[in-house]
């Protein structure tokens, strides 16, 4: 634990001396930047030591105001510790180079990121729930602080103020579980003993569980948040919030789990569903955004989706007395939870470089970005290849954990179970094929073809500062893809922690070994492939010349394909579900000058129960607002009068 306190500690120095130096911008960043990197230089290794069979470490202190607490390093918190110090090193040199090729102050910025990492180990280590609390409260305001950067703008300030609202009820509901916990089980300690819950009110305890960590998670229909934030964030912002942050919720489900005891299948079901519809949802207004975050902040739900069947799937397993199942599960959903890291913060970091060399991430404004910035171009693609579950690459490996645990459930879970379990399938495949439908749309409009606009014509490479980081992750990305036996090594304590057998007694290793041949063989077919077209054309006279324009004498921007037409085929299919919203103009008059169409998709939780509630509990407020004294002594009477009914209720 010695590592894990020297990290904090330094990440707390590096945050005070941020604040300190806010007036000189680079010197700032600099230190910034510096404290997550030896932070992570420092505690990696020990979290690395606690997966691959070292002991559990603890530190433990007593004050006289909440007891007994501790941190702890164990199986489940050191892999949530390792993406969330492997990320926040490479957003934090990215984000030195984001925020220095623009004006403005950037002190606030330094400084929160530190706090926001410092906040997430304590979140992982923490042994109790009132240390876990309050670092929640933390994590959640300096993200809060990094996501307003440019609060001038309206449309931050109103994801901002969405986010808070939105995190803060989902911590009421958490004050509630940790409450019913402490009621029944007389201990707020992670790891103590207690007696099982009974059926119902293991349900409910968890039931508020899901609420609160489902809304810092993003899952459907707590989401309402994470489309409006991650587009108005800085990108290396976006990257933490998407990779690592809302990350959290999957934790606190696992750890509360763990905390309640044996789940009624309900749950599990539960989890699954709201995974299903997550994924389902997710990936579905993805394919209809024309804004290039917005569409990945969509698939971040989506992701989080595939992450929550897994999750869901191992719960019902245990509860069906299955551990096999379980542990395939539980491998698919915690591997899945560091590849979306790895793959959506490349996907935010190139979005980023795209956005401050075009100067806008309207994908119909882009097209022709590859030519200039074939870097950003590249790295952007593998991690589009990556989140589509495109083998030799890491989201290949996990998704293929989550179908041999669906498929495994098939085979030996109860009827209703299996039920669900088909019905998963089904859902991941088409939630497969509609992301890789979106990213074609996405590289295709936004890399290829001709520029759109006089912004896109005007790309240039990333620096070095912000490509760096990019390809440090794309290279994480293939090696999580290759390493299937190393990563059955890694996975086997969490999963044992959460309840499966060991992964070496099921066929999850098998699987994850044919991954890695898998991923192999292809690499080595592209090199060969590559050499002999090198080799065909050595002697060959290659020349380059201009695309048929079907008798037009130049091609014209017009002439492609826009992203919102190549994706209209699809949403056409679905667009009972997406709720879309028509703008056009239509031409009048036998030579029309102006002829427009726009098809736009708002979240339908947000338009018809959101903004519908926040309407009607104003005008409440506002009723209640009229009955509000405005005399100081009023305000006196009233506080003299709550007093005397406290002591007469405390004294009679």
């Amino acid at each position: 634990m010695t590592a894990m306190l020297a990290a904090m500690g330094i990440l707390a120095a590096a945050a005070g001396s941020s604040a300190l130096l806010a007036r000189r911008r680079s010197w700032s960043l600099t230190v910034s930047a510096a404290g997550c990197i030896a932070a992570a230089a420092v505690a990696m290794p020990a979290a690395l030591r606690v997966l691959l069979g070292g002991a559990m470490q603890t530190v433990s202190w007593t004050n006289p105001v909440t007891g007994s607490q501790a941190l702890v390093l164990d199986p489940l918190a050191a892999w949530f510790l390792i993406p969330v110090l492997f990320i926040s090193a490479a957003c934090s040199v990215y984000g030195r180079g984001y925020l220095l090729s623009a004006d403005g102050r950037v002190g606030t910025q330094a400084a929160a990121l530190d706090v926001l990492v410092l906040s997430l180990m304590t979140v992982f280590l923490a042994g109790d729930a009132l240390l876990f609390l309050a670092a929640w409260e933390v994590m959640t305001l300096s993200a809060f602080l990094l996501l307003t950067h440019e609060h001038a703008r309206m449309e931050v300030r109103r994801a901002g103020m969405l986010y808070i609202v939105l995190t803060h009820a989902g911590t009421s509901c958490l004050l509630a579980m940790f409450a019913g916990i402490a009621a029944g089980a007389a201990t707020l300690r992670f790891v103590a003993p207690h007696l099982p819950f009974a059926t119902g009110t293991a349900a409910g305890l968890f039931a508020l569980g899901a609420i609160g960590f489902g809304c810092k998670a993003g899952a459907w229909p707590l989401h309402v948040w994470l489309p409006a934030a991650h587009p108005v964030a800085p990108s290396h912002v976006s990257a933490l919030l998407s990779g690592v942050v809302i990350k959290t919720g999957i934790y606190g489900l696992l750890r509360a789990s763990l905390l309640i005891g044996p789940l009624p299948m309900a749950c599990g079901a539960a989890l699954l569903g709201i995974g299903i519809l997550s994924a389902l949802l997710g990936v579905l207004a993805a394919l209809a955004q024309h804004e290039l975050k917005t569409l990945l902040a969509w698939h971040s739900i989506e992701n989080i989706g595939i992450i929550l069947i897994g999750v869901g799937l191992g719960s019902m397993a245990l509860s069906a007395g299955r551990p096999a199942v379980a542990a395939i599960a539980f491998a698919g959903a915690l591997l899945h939870v560091v590849n979306h890291a790895l793959f959506k913060s490349l996907l935010f970091l190139s979005a980023g470089a795209v956005g401050k060399a075009c100067h806008t991430l309207q994908i119909d404004r882009l097209g022709g970005v590859a030519r200039a910035m074939p870097r950003t171009a590249l790295s952007f693609v593998i991690g589009a290849a990556a989140i589509c579950g495109l083998p030799p690459l890491n989201g290949f490996v996990s998704e293929f954990l989550v179908y041999m645990a669906l498929l495994a459930a098939c085979a030996a879970m109860p009827v209703t179970a299996r039920a669900e379990a088909v019905l998963a399938f089904a859902a991941l495949a088409c939630v497969g094929g509609l992301a890789v439908a979106c990213f074609a749309k996405a590289c295709g409009a936004v890399f290829l073809g001709a520029p759109r606009s006089p912004q896109a014509a005007a790309a240039r490479e990333a620096p070095r500062a912000m490509l760096g980081p990019m390809w440090v992750l794309a290279l994480a990305c293939a090696a999580l893809g290759l390493a299937g036996p190393a990563i059955a090594g890694a996975l086997e304590r969490p999963v044992r922690q959460l309840g499966g057998v060991p992964l070496t007694d099921t066929s999850a290793r098998e699987g994850l070994a044919a991954t890695a041949i898998l991923g192999g063989v292809l690499i080595a077919v592209a090199f060969a492939l590559a050499a002999l077209r090198r080799l065909l054309l050595r002697r060959q006279a290659v020349s380059a010349s201009g695309t048929w324009a079907c008798g037009y004498p130049a091609t014209t921007p017009a002439m492609q394909y826009t992203a919102a037409s190549f994706a209209r085929p699809l949403i056409a299919v679905f667009r009972g579900v997406l709720f879309l919203e028509r703008h056009d103009t239509r031409p009048a008059g036998a030579f029309p000058d102006a002829v427009a169409l726009e098809e736009h998709c708002p979240d339908p939780v947000d338009r018809f129960v959101l903004e519908p509630a926040l309407h009607h509990g104003g005008m409440a407020l506002a009723l209640v607002r009229r009955a509000q004294p405005t005399r100081v002594q009023s305000y006196v009477l009233a506080i003299f009068a709550a007093l005397l009914a406290l002591l007469w209720w405390r004294l009679g």
